[in-house]
């Protein structure tokens, strides 16, 4: 816990006072987020602390200029640690993606191997055919394909998804022949496009 010393409590309410707002504005312009950017303000307002005693005018350009450079490094720094986070996640997520084990994964690198993959992909729909040979032709990760691509990430899994399924209906698979067999039926009589 921070005690202050009572002449310096009217120094800290004066700061809060003339201050706050615009710290909120700084740290919200960095994070985009209320929650982050009202927690990122008290933080700073708890590293002010230790200049009070320094602090000679409330209202000077330096002052100022401390305030607001203390809330712009604590806003960068939370938001540093957000994108490490986020980061994190998408990398256990791509992670989760390529298990061994996941069965449509290992069909699409032995076609892509043995050259059938294209065969597969030609009447699929373009966004998908873009994201299969970007991950399995070029083996780029789903980030990097979404900062090549200008796409969300979250939107990149999607399409992978999606065009794994669409292989699958024409590939077929232990669970899925059944169904591909249909699929074809039903797209050799122009019913399902």
């Amino acid at each position: 816990m921070i005690t202050i010393k009572k002449s310096n409590l009217k120094k800290m309410e004066q700061l809060y006072e003339l201050y706050e707002s615009k710290m909120y504005s700084v740290a919200y312009g960095i994070l985009k987020n209320v929650a982050q950017a009202e927690d990122v303000v008290q933080d700073s307002f708890m590293k002010l602390t230790d200049y009070l005693d320094k602090i000679k005018t409330v209202d000077d350009s330096k002052t100022k200029w401390l305030a607001i450079t203390i809330v712009k490094t604590t806003a960068i720094n939370v938001y540093r640690k957000n994108q490490r986070e986020s980061w994190l996640f998408e990398y256990i997520e791509e992670q989760e993606i390529e298990d061994p084990h996941n069965v449509i994964e290992a069909k699409i690198i032995n076609m892509h191997n043995h050259d059938m993959l294209e065969s597969v992909m030609l009447d699929m729909p373009e966004i998908y055919k873009q994201v299969i040979k970007l991950r399995y032709f070029y083996e780029l990760s789903t980030i990097e394909i979404s900062a090549l691509t200008g796409v969300d990430n979250r939107t990149i899994r999607k399409r992978i998804e999606r065009a794994k399924k669409f292989i699958i209906d024409r590939i077929g698979g232990s669970d899925n022949e059944e169904k591909a067999e249909q699929y074809a039926i039903l797209r050799q009589k122009n019913i399902y496009r």
